[in-house]
C-alpha cells in the first residue's frame, strides 16, 4: 500500500474545487477613453471617437465596431490607442474575446504603462480561457499600478490555478500574502492547493497545521491532513486525521471504508471490521459481509465473525463463499461438532477437507475418511486429502496388526 495507490476522496479535488468556486474574479472593463488626459487627440480623432463611443453607450456595439473600422480604413496612419481600447470594449460586449484581447493588446503596445488597459487585456484573456496569459497579465497589471490593488494578485493566482499552472499561482499568492494587505483565509487555502498539486507535502503540511491552529474544527482541513499523510506513507497519522474527520462530520460510508482500509493495512483488523459494520449497517452485501467476517477472523474474534456470516447466510443462503468461511471459522474455533453438523447440501471440497480434520480431532476415523474422499475431487485440496487418507490407512493397518499380535 502506497500513498499514490490510495484515493482518500474525490477529496482533495473536491475541496480545491470548492475553494476555487469561492474565488470569484471581479472582472471589470473600464473604458474611460475619450477623456483620457494623456491621449492628446486631434479634433478629428475626438469627433470620430466620440461618435463611436455614443453608439456603444446606447448598446449598439456592432455599430461602434463599424464606425471604428471605417475610421481606421480611412486614416490607417492616424490611429491613437483610445480607438483600439474602444474597439476592445466593443468586442468584449459582443462576447468576441479573442478580438477584444487583440484590440487591447494593440492599445497596450501604444500605451504600455496604462494599468487599466493591462487589466482589460487580462480580463479578456481570462474570459477566452487563456488562463496562463491572464495570470501573467493580471500580475503585470499590479506592477503597473501606482496605488497597488492586491486583488489583481489574487486574480492572477486564480487564473493560474484554473489553468493548472500551480507554480506560477504559488508565486502570485506568495506575493499577495506578503503585500501588506489584510490576509484572508482562502488565500492560504489556495496556496495549500498549490502545494498539494505540486506534491510539496512538507510545505503543505506546515501550512495546514497553521490553518488547523486557527480553525481546529474545520473538517475539510482534517481530510486534507489525512491525504497529505497518506502521500508521505504516514499511515498512522492519516488514520488519526480521518478519525477526527469522522467525529466532526459524522459517519460517512466513504470515510468509514477508507479508514477501515487503513486499519487493515496497519494490522488492526478488529477496528477495521467495526468501521465496516458501521459503514454498511444492517444491509451489507454478501461481499461486504465476507470482508467484515474475514477481518474479525484475522483478529481471532471468532464469535463476531460467525455472527456476521450467519446473518449474511440468512439473507443469501446459497452463497458458497459464506458457507466455506463458516466452515473455516468453526474449525479454527475448535467447534468440531458444529462443523460436522453443517448441511452436506452446501458442502464444497474445502468444507469436506475441514470436516475431515474435525472428525480426525474427534477420533471419528470413518467419518474423516468419507470427507477426505469427497475433497479429492478438487485438485487444490487433492494432495492434502490424499496424505490424510494415507495416514488413516497406516493407522488402520497398524491397528489391525496390533490386534492380530494380541
Amino acid at each position: 500500500m502506497t500513498g499514490r495507490h490510495v484515493t482518500l476522496f474525490s477529496p482533495t479535488q473536491d475541496t480545491i474545487h470548492r475553494w476555487l468556486a469561492g474565488a470569484v474574479l471581479l472582472l471589470m472593463l473600464v473604458c474611460g477613453l475619450a477623456t483620457s488626459a494623456d491621449a492628446k487627440l486631434t479634433f478629428r480623432q475626438n469627433k470620430h471617437l466620440y461618435q463611436a463611443q455614443k453608439a456603444l453607450q446606447v448598446g449598439d456595439a456592432q455599430q461602434c465596431v463599424t464606425m471604428i473600422h471605417s475610421y481606421t480604413t480611412e486614416y490607417p496612419d492616424d490611429i491613437p490607442y483610445p480607438f483600439y481600447s474602444l474597439l476592445g470594449a466593443c468586442y468584449h460586449q459582443l462576447n468576441d474575446y479573442p478580438k477584444a484581447a487583440e484590440a487591447f493588446a494593440t492599445a497596450l503596445k501604444l500605451q504600455p504603462d496604462d494599468a487599466q488597459l493591462s487589466i482589460n487585456l487580462a480580463t479578456c484573456y481570462y474570459l477566452d480561457g487563456h488562463y496562463d496569459q491572464a495570470g501573467r497579465q493580471f500580475s503585470h497589471s499590479y506592477q503597473l499600478q501606482q496605488a497597488k490593488d492586491p486583488q489583481l494578485l489574487y486574480q492572477s493566482a486564480v487564473a493560474f490555478i484554473q489553468g493548472e499552472h500551480y507554480r506560477q499561482a504559488k508565486q502570485s499568492l506568495t506575493s499577495l500574502i506578503n503585500s501588506g494587505a489584510t490576509i484572508k483565509a482562502n488565500w492560504y487555502e489556495l496556496l495549500l492547493s498549490c502545494h498539494i498539486e505540486l506534491k510539496e507535502w512538507q510545505q503543505g503540511q506546515q501550512l495546514l497545521d497553521r490553518l488547523l491552529q486557527q480553525q481546529p474544527e474545520h473538517e475539510p482541513y482534517w481530510r486534507l491532513k489525512a491525504q497529505i499523510a497518506l502521500q508521505q506513507e504516514k499511515y498512522k497519522q492519516a488514520a488519526s486525521a480521518l478519525e477526527v474527520t469522522l467525529r466532526l462530520h459524522g459517519d460517512n460510508r466513504d470515510d468509514l471504508t477508507q479508514l477501515a482500509g487503513l486499519y487493515g493495512y496497519l494490522r488492526a483488523p478488529l477496528r477495521a471490521a467495526d468501521l465496516l459494520k458501521r459503514a454498511y449497517q444492517d444491509t451489507p452485501t454478501p461481499e461486504n459481509s465476507l470482508k467484515i467476517a474475514r477481518l474479525y477472523h484475522q483478529g481471532y474474534a471468532y464469535d463476531e465473525a460467525l455472527a456476521e456470516v450467519d446473518a449474511a447466510l440468512h439473507r443469501s443462503p446459497k452463497n458458497s463463499e459464506l458457507h466455506s468461511l463458516k466452515a473455516q471459522l468453526l474449525y479454527d474455533r475448535g467447534s468440531y461438532q458444529q462443523l460436522l453438523a453443517l448441511s452436506p447440501t452446501t458442502a464444497r471440497p474445502r468444507q469436506h477437507l475441514l470436516q475431515g480434520y474435525a472428525a480426525w480431532h474427534l477420533g471419528q476415523w470413518e467419518t474423516a475418511r468419507t470427507h477426505f474422499k469427497q475433497a479429492l475431487g478438487d485438485r487444490r485440496f487433492r494432495s492434502q486429502a490424499r496424505n490424510a487418507l494415507d495416514v488413516l490407512d497406516l493407522l488402520a493397518q497398524a491397528e489391525q496388526e496390533s490386534n492380530a499380535a494380541i
